[in-house]
């Protein structure tokens, strides 16, 4: 397996609800062994902070590229914003990463500094929508919650009718 191939396995065992993240564990279910992870990764230390930063890269970094696509008007860039999690399925990971930090320092450390960056995204955008004070930091924090969640809460909705439905949760979400 390839270092990659074992970060998405990982994040896929995860996701799979596989519990507390043990390399014997680990090993079993992707069928490798031990000598495969000890190739990529020192340590269970490296690989978590491996895992971490290939899900921020992949699920959470990407998101600022396809924003700065958008154009500067905050309502397109709130709708890219949806679009990009909906149709690439960034937030898949979000509940099971989150499950993971309630056990894992370093996990919670990380995610923290994961939620600040989307935070700060999201308010950067209500702010130019006009928003200020207590509303601006609740429709943040909602947005954020939402777009994160939604998915891994309401799993049985396809994602063909998440984009179908894109205006109508925007709607709800910023008011205008």
């Amino acid at each position: 397996m390839s270092r990659e191939q074992w970060l998405d396995g990982a994040l896929r065992y995860l996701r799979r609800g596989g519990g507390e993240l043990r390399i014997d564990r680990l090993t079993r279910a992707l069928g490798v062994t031990k000598g495969s992870f000890y190739h990529h990764f020192t340590n269970r230390a490296e690989f978590i902070d491996a895992i971490l930063e290939h899900w921020d890269k992949t699920y959470n970094l990407s998101v600022a590229a396809e924003l700065e696509r958008a154009g500067d008007d905050p309502r397109e860039k709130l709708r890219m914003l949806l679009r990009t999690i909906y149709e690439n399925g960034l937030a898949d990971y979000d509940l099971p990463v989150r499950a993971w930090a309630l056990d894992n320092a370093r996990v919670r450390r990380f995610l923290r500094r994961t939620d600040q960056w989307r935070m700060d995204v999201v308010r950067q955008q209500m702010e130019a929508l006009g928003y200020i004070k207590e509303e601006l930091e609740l429709r943040t924090r909602l947005f954020v919650t939402f777009a994160s969640l939604e998915v891994a809460l309401y799993n049985p909705l396809p994602r063909t009718q998440l984009l179908r439905e894109i205006d109508a949760r925007l709607e709800m979400l910023i008011g205008q």
